[in-house]
Order: structure tokens, then C-alpha cells, then sequence
């Protein structure tokens, strides 16, 4: 329902559901057909609760214009519609919401009254409990806020910089949960800033958030891994830490694998994390991101039209494997039996099985290094992506990019190996379609590996030149058959390249997530300026829309 163009689904676009500004009375119907459709299937599957953004487009104030309490109050009548369909359907309603988001109205009230963060925030949950009773709880993102180019009625910040200052926070807000029974549940996930900022993967940190805090009615949710959903994450080690109650995210629509445009199947991973958890009692559940996620201008929308069958099977052998303990087989299975009606297509789960497996396999050996991803690198609070080129549809060749791979890759040979490998592996998923029909398109998915397979020849390959040339003549046939397809961006000089690069990053990158002397030195508040300073001077060899989307450049350095 957006525009054909790159949109941030870290949560819904409000402001592009809208029709100048102005409550769009039409979309929001279509909407509701839409949601009515999705909630049917995802209780099928056996999910038993429901995210909605966001709390700010619930719940009005007093001191806000006339004109946003009326488009509110509008919003305030789908959102009970979309609750009571929900709560109808078998799911129960949790709702997002950023700490905290901001507009004119509430900073000038915050200003006069001098009313602090807590209890602003306080008001507004007071506000959405009484108006939405039948609401079960909260889901908090605290260290990520809305990007730059994220335009609208309200907009978020980041305001928690400290972890005792979330601490206190939470304090706070928590008696109003408890009063009314409803579930506090804190993400962990962050960008990296401030003090706070290493909080998804520093024990210490997150023992200050917790201390204290003992109540039935908070719950942690963290990502899988010490980084965002990526490939090659060993399970966050907090999972066996703090005696917490905690839930695990985890994604379906794998936002930095093509957003479903070709299978990436995740039931491997997923058993794998399963059987390191099955047997802790402070893990409560799943929180599956299925939609929503990173800037795309990809148009799968998951169990809706022009679905994603790739991001569908990824939903549903989650639920299977997490909340009934099946294996990645079985649960495959399961999916092609009563989706594909399997039954009566005799040996073709074979076939199905093994295209399922070599999409996670051309996935890890082709879309990933899996060379560079076998050690893990931080810089300063934050896990470094196992996938440096590649972000959400961008795929990024330039200098500074090839000569970290070379510096962080020991075997280049095994990794050109496994990458080509991959492609051949492709050709195979396209055999077996050829029986299985499932919408499976082969030559997007071939030509974009492709391409792929191309940019990592130009980082390991003596005869890098060659590897351009067809770069570029592949590029401008891609472009046009694919215009939504993945953007590359080349900028790339073979002069760049210096062995002394290995040294220079070593100094900025460590290994380990422990903190070194040098780390201390280098990420302070006295050295952020230079910091910026080297990053503008270097900004060409960084993607295009760092600092055009997401959270500003300066959030990474703090």
C-alpha cells in the first residue's frame, strides 16, 4: 500500500497512510480487510498475541491542536477495531511504542509545566489502559529512535543514556503495569549509543538496568544474536544470564536478505537456537517480526497480496519449532503438507526439503563471506554486521569495504570456492521448481547472486579489472528488468588498497567484546569530533544513505 520507493518498516509510515496530513478514511478501510486476513492466518499457525504500532497515534492529550486530537480521535476507532478483530481471532494486543517520542505540543508542555520524561510517560499509559482496556501490554524500543528521514506527527529521540537512569525509569513506570496486570516488556536491542548502548550483549550493563527489579509483569525481549538479524550469531549469551524472564526476537522476513524476494530459509538457524533454550524456564516465548523491519522498497507483504511464500514458511516453521518442538524437518513437512498439499504429491517433500536447504546454504556461502564470518569484530559498543557489502537492498563495492574483507579474510580462495559454489547450487533450486512449481523467480534470484558472486571476485580475485567490466555490462540489463531490485554502489579504486590498512583497523576493531585500554582512549566524548572528521573525509567509501536514513552518524559514536 506505499509507494514504489525505499520506506523504513522499522515501524508503519504513518504519515504516508495519510492523504495531506489528514486522516485517509479509504486506506484505513482497505486496511482493516487486509489486517482481518493476516490475523485469520497467523492464529492458524498457533501465534497467540499481536504487535500494533504505535502508542503515540492512540491516545491524545489536552494540550495538543485541535486538529491532531480529531485525526487521533479517528485513529482511536480503527485501532479498537483492529484490537477487537484480534482478541476475536485468538490473539492477544501489545502495543509499540518509542521512549519517547516528541512533537511541538509536548515539548512546550513538558517546558511550562516542567514535567519530566517519567511522567509524561507515565500519562500516556495511564491514557492508553483506560482507553484500551482489553490491551495485554507494552513493548518498549528504547535505543533506537526514528530516522532522519522519517517525517510525521510525532517523532521519537533517544532519551535513555544511562543504564541506572533506565533503571530508575522503569521503576517507575513498572507500578502502573502491576496495577492494572499488564506486561511491561523492555527490548534490548540498541544502535549503540551512549553508556547504555551494549547493553544486547554486556552483561554488566544489563545487570544495572534489572537491579532491583523483581515483578511478575517484566519481561526482557532480546534479539538472537549481539547484533542485528543477521547470519553467523551465536545465541546472545544473556539468554543464560540475570534470572530475568525473557522472550527471544527473531525474523521471518529476513530485511537484510532480500525481504522475501527469494528464499532464505531459517529453520536450521532456528532449531539450532531452540535446542540451546528448550530447557530454561525464564524463556517465556517468541517475538517474530514477520513485516516489519529496515528500508526497502520490496513489496511482500507477509500473508497479505503479493505475499512472500519464502517469509510464510519462515513464519510458520518458527511457531513449530519454538512453541512445539518440532525439528527443521518436521516442521518443513508440516508446511508442505497443509500448504502444499503435500500428501497427494508423493516424494516431492524430498525435493522441497532439499530447495528449502540450498536457499540457506547459497545464502550463508554466497550473500554472506563465510570466511570473514567465521571471527566476530566490535567497534567501540557495537558487534560489527557478519555482512559489511549488503544493507537491506544496497550492496555496497567500495574501497574501504574491499580492503576490510581482505584484511579480515584469511582463506580468498576457499571463499571465491564457496561462493561459486553457491551459484551452481542456485541452477540446482531451479531444477527442482521445475517440479515442485512453487513462485519461485530463478532469474532474479540467479542474476542478483550473480552479481554478487562478481563483487566478491573484485575483493579476492588477482584479476579484479575483468570482474568490474562485467559487473558494469550486467548492471545496466539488471537495472532495467529489475528497477526495484538491489541498488549497487561502486566506488572503487585498486590504488586504495595498502597492507598497512590490516594494522590501522586493528587499532579501531577488536575481537573480543571486552573493552581494551585502547577503546577508552579512542571513544570519548574528547575524540567524537575527529571521529566525524575522519568519517566526512571518507564518506564516499560508506553506502548512500548513511546519514540520509536511520538514526544520525553522531548516534554511533556517543
Amino acid at each position: 500500500m506505499h509507494p514504489r520507493k525505499s520506506i523504513n518498516w522499522s515501524k508503519i509510515p504513518f504519515e504516508r497512510l495519510e492523504k495531506n496530513g489528514e486522516y485517509n478514511k479509504k486506506k484505513h478501510k482497505d486496511i482493516q480487510e487486509l489486517f482481518n486476513d493476516y490475523i485469520g492466518k497467523v492464529s492458524v499457525m498457533g501465534y497467540n498475541a499481536i504487535a500494533l504500532d504505535d502508542m503515540a497515534h492512540m491516545v491524545s492529550q489536552p494540550f495538543y491542536g485541535d486538529f491532531l486530537r480529531k485525526k487521533i480521535k479517528k485513529y482511536a476507532v480503527e485501532f479498537k477495531t483492529l484490537i477487537r478483530e484480534s482478541i476475536h481471532s485468538g490473539l492477544k494486543v501489545f502495543i509499540n511504542t518509542d521512549i519517547m517520542f516528541f512533537n511541538e505540543f509536548i515539548r512546550t508542555y513538558m517546558k511550562i509545566n516542567r514535567i519530566g520524561l517519567k511522567r509524561i510517560l507515565k500519562s500516556y499509559l495511564e491514557l492508553l489502559f483506560d482507553e484500551y482496556p482489553d490491551v495485554s501490554g507494552v513493548i518498549f524500543r528504547f535505543g533506537e529512535s526514528d530516522g532522519v528521514d522519517v517525517e510525521g506527527d510525532f517523532m521519537s529521540s533517544p532519551v535513555i543514556r544511562t543504564p541506572e537512569y533506565a533503571n530508575s525509569f522503569l521503576k517507575f513506570l513498572l507500578p502502573s503495569f502491576e496495577k492494572r496486570k499488564k506486561l511491561f516488556i523492555f527490548r534490548t536491542w540498541t544502535t549503540g549509543g551512549y553508556s547504555i548502548g551494549d547493553i544486547m550483549w554486556n552483561e554488566k550493563t544489563l545487570a544495572k538496568l534489572t537491579s532491583g527489579i523483581n515483578s511478575p509483569f517484566f519481561i526482557l525481549s532480546l534479539k538472537y544474536g549481539s547484533a542485528d538479524f543477521f547470519r553467523y550469531l551465536r545465541l546472545n549469551p544473556l539468554f543464560f544470564k540475570d534470572g530475568q524472564r525473557k522472550i527471544i526476537e527473531l525474523q521471518a522476513r529476513r530485511e537484510y536478505e532480500g525481504f522475501g524476494e527469494f528464499p532464505s530459509y531459517i529453520g536450521e538457524d532456528y532449531s539450532g537456537y531452540f535446542d540451546q533454550l528448550k530447557d530454561r524456564e525464564d524463556i517465556l516465548g517468541i517475538y517474530v517480526w514477520c513485516q516489519t523491519g529496515g528500508w526497502s522498497a520490496f513489496r511482500n507483504f507477509t500473508f497479505m497480496k503479493k505475499s512472500s511464500i519464502w517469509n510464510e514458511i519462515n513464519t510458520f516453521v518458527t511457531i513449530k519449532i519454538f512453541c512445539e518442538g518440532l525439528s527443521s524437518r518436521e516442521a518443513a513437512r508440516l508446511y508442505f503438507n497443509f500448504y502444499l498439499n503435500g500428501e497427494k504429491r508423493k516424494n516431492s517433500f524430498l525435493d522441497f526439503y532439499e530447495f528449502l536447504l540450498l536457499s540457506d546454504k547459497v545464502v550463508k556461502n554466497l550473500y554472506y563471506d563465510p570466511e570473514f564470518c567465521k571471527k566476530e569484530y566490535y567497534f567501540n559498543k557495537i558487534r560489527i554486521s557478519p555482512l559489511l557489502h549488503i544493507l537491506w537492498d544496497q550492496v555496497t563495492l567500495t574501497s574501504l569495504v574491499v580492503m576490510a574483507y581482505r584484511s579480515c579474510t584469511a582463506n580468498w580462495k576457499l571463499s571465491l570456492e564457496k561462493g561459486k559454489l553457491a551459484l551452481l547450487s542456485i541452477k540446482r533450486m531451479g531444477a527442482l521448481n521445475s517440479r515442485l512449481r512453487l513462485p519461485y523467480d530463478y532469474k532474479f534470484h540467479y542474476r542478483t547472486f550473480r552479481l554478487l558472486y562478481l563483487c566478491r571476485k573484485v575483493i579476492y580475485d588477482k584479476d579484479m579489472d575483468k570482474a568490474m567490466k562485467k559487473i558494469k555490462k550486467l548492471l545496466k540489463n539488471y537495472r532495467s528488468d529489475y528497477p526495484e531490485g538491489y541498488h549497487f554502489y561502486i566506488n572503487f579504486r585498486k590504488s586504495y588498497y595498502s597492507p598497512s590498512f590490516k594494522f590501522i583497523l586493528g587499532i579501531f576493531i577488536r575481537k573480543k567484546p571486552r573493552y581494551r585500554l585502547l577503546d577508552r582512549l579512542l571513544y570519548n566524548s574528547l575524540t567524537t569530533g575527529l571521529l566525524l572528521t575522519l568519517y566526512r573525509l571518507m564518506r564516499g567509501n560508506f553506502p548512500l544513505l548513511a546519514g540520509k536514513q536511520g538514526m544520525p552518524v553522531t548516534t554511533f559514536l556517543k
